[in-house]
């Protein structure tokens, strides 16, 4: 389960992109990059990652175009690695797909690492039980049995 949280405040961008003044449309910038950072804030204190249950330890703040994120990156150029500091990882509609898949594979790979010592492991047994076989047979003290005559 990975978390994704896609409620990124967008008003004072939308806002900024209608806004004709250059003073009054950079302000509601500084308030976008701003809006975005308290988002964090409140991502980071509800700890989604804990209450979905087996899951990474981080969420993701989705960001839902391009222009979202890299505004408020322009005029906070902090607000990236202020996110990570707190377990929130901004992605835009380019980051997330192959952040995602990047997981899966990393999933995928502990899958199989997991696989692999499960096999090592029975692999082991069998050549214990094996070793124990044959020393009763080297010492005589095996008992055959006739497969094809038991009734089970």
């Amino acid at each position: 389960v990975i978390a994704v949280d896609s409620k990124a405040p967008l008003e004072s961008y939308l806002e900024a992109a209608a806004e004709q003044d250059e003073t009054k449309r950079n302000q509601l910038l500084l308030d976008h990059a701003g809006k975005i950072r308290r988002h964090v804030d409140t991502l980071s204190r509800k700890e989604y990652q804990q209450s979905v249950g087996d899951t990474l330890d981080f969420t993701i703040l989705f960001i839902g175009g391009e222009q979202f994120l890299s505004a408020a990156l322009v005029k906070d150029p902090t607000l990236f690695e202020y996110a990570a500091t707190r377990k929130i990882y901004l992605a835009s509609p380019m980051v997330l797909l192959p952040m995602l898949r990047a997981v899966a594979a990393s999933w995928r790979a502990d899958k199989a690492e997991q696989s692999a010592k499960e096999s090592l492991e029975l692999g082991l047994e069998l050549c214990k039980r094996f070793a124990v076989f044959f020393q009763h047979v080297l010492t005589g003290d095996a008992v055959v049995v006739d497969v094809a005559s038991t009734t089970e």
